[in-house]
């Protein structure tokens, strides 16, 4: 059920912001945006921080490769929402189509292979059910510690972005806003005002 209060609940200087960016984009800032400046302080500073740390922090996975990450995870939890924004920005950032035939078969795709085995294990990180086991096989596919470990934390940021979308009813507007949203982040990543979230 969507909250109208992500629509006319912020507090004035973020209302102002809001149709700053509208005007400045051309169309709405989405849904999670709109969660972050609703209020800043609870949610949006944190979550700002966690996110871009595991999106565009240090990291032996590209940019892009963390965005099939997400988008991955976006789809194992049928959170449409999040699976077309970040399937367009890894798109934008490898230079080529990333889509459901990439993301329902990855082992058949073009993906490098430390992707590929990257994907079969959050296919069971998702719901929890990774075992040591599922770990071992990624050090044999040659995924080092240091990816797998910020694997799991795009894992975790999608985790719970995805169940803030599916259960605030997160929409796009239609193709044009995920292509959007997804411009701005491959432009300018997950980086947030700082005066947005005080």
């Amino acid at each position: 059920m969507r909250l109208s209060i992500l629509e006319r609940g912020h507090p004035p200087r973020n209302r102002v912001l809001l149709r700053l960016m509208a005007l400045t984009s051309g169309g709405e800032p989405d849904d999670v945006v709109k969660t972050m400046l609703y209020r800043p302080r609870f949610f949006g500073r944190a979550w700002a921080a966690l996110t871009r740390s595991a999106m565009r922090g240090p990291s032996p996975w590209t940019p892009a490769e963390r965005e099939v990450l997400g988008a991955y995870v976006s789809r194992r939890n049928r959170t449409p929402f999040c699976h077309a924004i970040h399937t367009r920005t890894a798109s934008l950032g490898l230079g080529r189509r990333v889509d459901d035939a990439v993301l329902c078969d990855p082992a058949s795709s073009d993906l490098d292979r430390r992707v590929t085995a990257t994907l079969a294990f959050l296919d069971r990180a998702v719901d929890g059910a990774a075992t040591p086991e599922d770990v071992r096989r990624l050090r044999d596919a040659g995924v080092s510690d240091a990816e797998i470990l910020d694997a799991v934390e795009v894992c975790f940021v999608f985790n719970l972005v995805n169940r803030l979308a599916n259960s605030l009813g997160y929409t796009n507007d239609g193709s044009d806003g995920s292509w959007r949203s997804a411009r701005a982040l491959h432009r300018m990543g997950y980086k947030m005002p700082s005066f947005a979230l005080r």
